[in-house]
């Protein structure tokens, strides 16, 4: 079974990661080990450092950094979605980072990296994890038969 964990995040975002990795790994992944893959569009080699430093020794080989490509997609007029994302229609509709991030998800990730696993877990940045996890998602999953946890 092939599983990972995925967390998009950007730059500015550094901190809310590394918060989220620790308590990942301090409640959940130090345990399981499952592949954390942290995919951003914007990291230096000094930030991804950065980051593996924040995390415990025997953690560490778990992460993985991918580069990815945010865009929108060639049959949509840009010019006409950023007018758009400009309305104060609701707090809900988000920016467009977390648009492109959205359909990145829905869309192009499957075909860059998703096809790989058999199961993913897709977390945000800010999630904290503040209790410890004492059963393996991915193997409730497995043993269930599950499609949807």
């Amino acid at each position: 079974m092939k599983t990972g964990i995925f967390i998009f995040t950007k730059k500015n975002r550094k901190l809310n990661l590394k918060n989220t990795l620790y308590f990942l790994f301090k409640n959940y992944n130090h345990k399981y080990k499952h592949p954390v893959y942290i995919l951003s569009n914007d990291f230096s080699n000094l930030d991804k450092e950065e980051i593996l430093l924040s995390i415990r020794n025997d953690c560490r080989n778990l992460i993985n950094f991918k580069s990815i490509i945010l865009k929108i997609p060639d049959n949509m007029n840009s010019d006409e979605i950023y007018k758009m994302s400009k309305y104060d229609i609701t707090n809900d509709w988000s920016n467009m980072d977390e648009r492109n991030i959205n359909y990145y998800m829905l869309f192009n990730f499957w075909e860059d990296i998703g096809n790989e696993f058999d199961y993913i877990m897709k977390i945000n940045d800010d999630v904290f994890i503040e209790e410890p996890i004492k059963e393996d998602f991915f193997t409730l999953l497995d043993n269930r038969a599950n499609n949807i946890l």
